[in-house]
């Protein structure tokens, strides 16, 4: 049975949230940021659904209806009472997706770690991040997952030994574009296992050598 938020927790998170968006150092951010994170992740249980050839499935937040997810990351449909394959999002990193549709019929195509999360962790928190503990994109377990800071996702990438600081300028380039495309600074420091830092340092100097 799911745990319902009390209004403590309700009314501390609400509070928190209101400080986030006014707009803060970066660093008191990351701990206001962490702080959400863990309001959510502490009082958030996941609904059972049934077992499924010995395997507990749990519902994913808005897709009821029609999927269910386990620990592991493996979506089950309901309507073709199979495991979906997921498939590579980008060449680069990895990330998998899976075809969806939603409660409402909608065809979609999200991020298998963003529906582990939100099956056992709750919604993202504002300003959050995906963090795989080991920075495998593939490993989409619930225990390799949390919600995080960007300052965490580069700790998480210096102790993996994946951190960059230095890009050619092919490697530049494709960064700027991907952010004139609408990639955000949050998901480019994701898919570039870099800091925010780094990032914008990488598009001040393009839009600089553009003019």
């Amino acid at each position: 049975m799911r745990k319902t938020l009390t209004m403590d927790y309700i009314h501390t998170i609400e509070e928190i949230e209101k400080i986030v968006a006014r707009g803060l150092p970066s660093e008191v951010l990351d701990h206001l940021n962490k702080a959400l994170s863990l309001l959510q992740q502490a009082n958030f249980i996941p609904k059972s659904y049934r077992t499924i050839n010995g395997v507990e499935y749990f519902d994913i937040p808005g897709y009821e209806e029609r999927y269910k997810i386990s620990a592991d990351g493996d979506v089950y449909s309901l309507r073709a009472k199979r495991v979906l394959k997921p498939w590579e999002s980008s060449a680069g990193r990895k990330y998998l997706r899976v075809d969806l549709r939603d409660n409402e019929g909608k065809y979609k195509k999200p991020h298998l770690h963003d529906l582990v999360l939100a099956a056992f962790c709750g919604p993202k928190p504002n300003g959050a991040q995906v963090l795989h503990f080991d920075d495998n994109p593939t490993n989409n377990k619930i225990g390799n997952l949390r919600y995080g800071s960007a300052s965490e996702n580069t700790s998480d990438a210096i102790r993996n030994q994946r951190h960059r600081a230095k890009f050619s300028r092919e490697e530049r380039d494709k960064i700027y574009m991907q952010h004139l495309n609408g990639a955000t600074i949050s998901d480019l420091t994701q898919e570039h296992n870099c800091s925010m830092r780094t990032i914008n340092k990488v598009l001040s100097e393009s839009y600089h050598e553009d003019r």
